[in-house]
């Protein structure tokens, strides 16, 4: 028993010491990287610049942005490990952060000869969310599908608000789907399809399906789904693999809470609510409360500030 306990200790100190060791090359990596991205920037916006030129710069700046996203990336897996991540969530108009991001990836996607379509990304959604971890959910999501849908081939990206009812049907038995509404966002790609019995297993830590010829998802460091899950869930969502019925290949889809951010309702973490969206039962009990003071009121039980503040 004790033997058992001396390796598990010992097994968590390397752990430790692995995650300090990434966390510290992380940082040193993204000081130079941020240094080159200034300046490449800059003569992105020369008037003066040939057009090839300031296609081979393109294509500089998008590899140095990706890379700041993977040393950020690990930053945050970093925390994550500690439990030290927090969201910083404002008003942000999901939409608008989809399609920033799918813009980037549409020049991807035509190199590739891939079809990049988008559905229910018209309008405007405006919410209580992280504007860079979800931008950072939608861009793992999307690099996945672009890294295993082969050459003419098809990825969907569909946007959607939906009930309670059709998020429990999508999660069955999760005790956690209990908002009213929620954002539903889906990306399928065609191509090599997840076996049912690692559906699941995928949005482990670490895990890696090693079948390289047949397109694998979260080959190489196996951090990037469980990453993605992560964050998700730090937003009170949930996410999961599938298979979509129009395509052969794989379907991700998640969803988020929604509570739609006017100007002067409380963000994430507000005092009366989970998270920051209220729940059906915060809903009935405030009712229940108004109508209860309204009867007391009618017989004189309230003191005057308590009747003038329900007129």
């Amino acid at each position: 028993m004790r033997v058992a306990e001396r390796e598990k200790e010992q097994e968590r100190r390397m752990n430790a010491m692995i995650r300090s060791f990434f966390s510290n090359v992380s940082h040193e990596f993204r000081t130079p990287l941020t240094m080159i991205s200034g300046p490449v920037a800059q003569l992105c916006e020369d008037p003066g610049l040939s057009e090839q030129n300031r296609q081979l710069l393109l294509i500089v700046q998008r590899s140095t942005d990706r890379m700041l996203e993977l040393v950020n990336q690990q930053l945050d897996f970093s925390k994550l490990e500690n439990d030290t991540l927090r969201l910083r969530v404002r008003r942000t108009d999901i939409i608008r952060v989809l399609q920033r991001r799918i813009d980037i990836f549409r020049v991807n996607a035509a190199t590739k000869g891939i079809s990049l379509q988008t559905c229910g990304l018209e309008e405007t959604c405006v919410m209580w969310l992280d504007e860079d971890k979800q931008d950072k959910i939608f861009g793992n999501l999307m690099s996945n599908a672009l890294k295993f849908t082969p050459g003419n081939g098809r990825i969907v990206v569909r946007f959607d608000m939906i009930g309670h009812d059709e998020a429990a049907r999508l999660f069955p038995g999760d005790a956690a789907v209990r908002w009213m509404r929620y954002v539903k966002v889906s990306v399928a790609n065609t191509g090599a399809d997840i076996p049912e019995d690692q559906r699941e297993k995928i949005f482990e830590r670490y895990y890696r399906i090693n079948n390289r010829t047949e397109g694998s998802y979260n080959y190489g460091t196996g951090i990037g789904l469980y990453y993605t899950r992560s964050l998700v869930e730090l937003h009170h969502g949930r996410i999961k693999a599938s298979s979509p019925e129009e395509l052969s290949g794989a379907l991700f889809t998640f969803i988020l809470p929604l509570r739609i951010a006017r100007r002067n309702s409380p963000p994430l973490g507000c005092r009366g609510f989970r998270g920051g969206f209220r729940t059906r039962t915060h809903r009935r009990a405030g009712a229940e409360k108004r109508v209860g003071a309204r009867r007391r009121c009618r017989r004189g039980q309230l003191p005057l500030h308590t009747i003038v503040a329900l007129l």
